[in-house]
């Protein structure tokens, strides 16, 4: 097998991987997920498991970094050019649209400290001025209260509301969110 094929037979792997992980945390929280019944559902063997994780933690790692890689490829520029009524319309109307998945991955109070670990680390800096760093942390603990209070409340209000809500504390803002620099490729929120 030359090393594309052995590259394509891993990343297939990884996919089963990853939505075994996702509909077990449809019944479980993520603690209660053993390697056989993840490796037994995705359809791989556990040699194809540590091949390709070093842990379970890294699975849900590469969950969330998918995740956010959708969420933020098409919401990137408006945080980059400031328009945060069009990021966090696209925010919660990606959410409300997944919100099987959405439930499943962030949706477990467990699971939720992971994804606001990961979030710090993707947008955080140290090298930007504090207020920056600290309207950073701001915006980021606006996103996941807000997304978890909705999660948890099973999307009780509509997107265009959660947008307006959202729109009305980053209008707040000082112009300083144009230093923000996105890493969502190597997080690890469990540091």
């Amino acid at each position: 097998m030359t090393a594309t094929n052995n590259q394509e037979v891993n990343q297939l792997t990884r996919e089963a991987i990853m939505t075994a992980m996702v509909q077990l945390l449809e019944t479980k929280t993520f603690d209660e997920i053993s390697v056989t019944e993840l490796t037994q559902r995705a359809g791989v063997s556990r040699m194809a498991y540590y091949r390709n994780y070093k842990s379970m933690t890294a699975i849900f790692q590469d969950i969330c970094n998918q995740l956010f890689y959708r969420i933020l490829a098409e919401g990137e520029h408006y945080i980059l050019s400031g328009d945060w009524h069009k990021f966090w319309l696209h925010l919660f109307e990606f959410l409300y649209t997944n919100q099987d998945e959405v439930k499943r991955v962030l949706g477990n109070e467990q699971q939720s400290y992971f994804i606001l670990n990961y979030l710090n680390q993707a947008f955080g800096s140290h090298s930007l001025k504090a207020t920056t760093r600290y309207n950073i942390r701001g915006m980021i603990g606006l996103a996941f209260n807000v997304m978890t209070e909705w999660i948890n409340h099973d999307f009780d209000i509509s997107p265009d509301e959660l947008a307006f809500l959202c729109m009305n504390f980053t209008t707040q803002q000082p112009n300083e969110m144009d230093q923000i620099v996105i890493n969502s490729s190597k997080v690890d929120p469990f540091i």
